[in-house]
Order: C-alpha cells, then structure tokens, then sequence
C-alpha cells in the first residue's frame, strides 16, 4: 500500500500508526491528516517531525499498524 492510501484511509482530523516493511519492527510514525487532507508525519516516540520522501511516500510497502 502507498502512503497516499493509507492517508486516504483516516478520517480528517484522526491519527493513525503506519509504518513501512522494510523498516525495523520499532520505527513507526503517526499520520495526523488535517481537515484540508494534508497530512503530517511524526516519530511516535520522540515526536519530531519526519519527512517523507517522494521516494518514499511512493513505496508500496506501507502498512497501517494501529
């Protein structure tokens, strides 16, 4: 699954927990989709914001995980 789709996905104004396969078992992100279906991607665990690549938004290897 893209990036996009799972975005796509949530409601606007919810988070989810996504992460990608071919990352390690702990580094997941939260997905926080504004109302204007935007959406903004943080470390759960230090809260920092994460980029993400165009690359990598295209992977199809995304998965939700909560």
């Amino acid at each position: 699954m893209r990036l996009h789709n799972v975005a796509e996905l949530i409601p606007a104004g919810t988070n989810a927990i996504a992460r990608r396969r071919s990352w390690q078992q702990a580094l997941c992100i939260e997905i926080s989709k504004r109302i204007n279906g935007s959406f903004e991607a943080r470390n759960i665990v230090t809260g920092d914001k994460v980029h993400i690549t165009p690359e990598s938004a295209s992977a199809d290897d995304w998965e939700f995980v909560h």
